[in-house]
């Protein structure tokens, strides 16, 4: 399986501790919500990611695929 881009939102802004703690995505933060984009090798490093979130407490709101950017990392 070729590696998917995914933007993952969840709610809420997210502050700097936790912005770091996802420094392997590119993070955008909106006035109510916090989304990450990242390319994944496999559905199971997408599992990794979205059991991460919910680690944090955080509510998820939607994950998308969508086509790779080069400017995500």
């Amino acid at each position: 399986m070729a590696p998917r881009t995914y933007e993952i939102t969840f709610a809420g802004q997210a502050g700097t501790v936790l912005r770091a703690e996802f420094d392997d995505c590119e993070v955008s933060v909106d006035s109510d919500t916090t989304t990450l984009y990242l390319e994944l090798a496999d559905q199971g490093a997408l599992y990794g990611l979205l059991q991460r979130i919910a680690s944090f407490g955080l509510e998820l709101m939607d994950v998308t695929a969508v086509a790779p950017s080069a400017d995500i990392h």
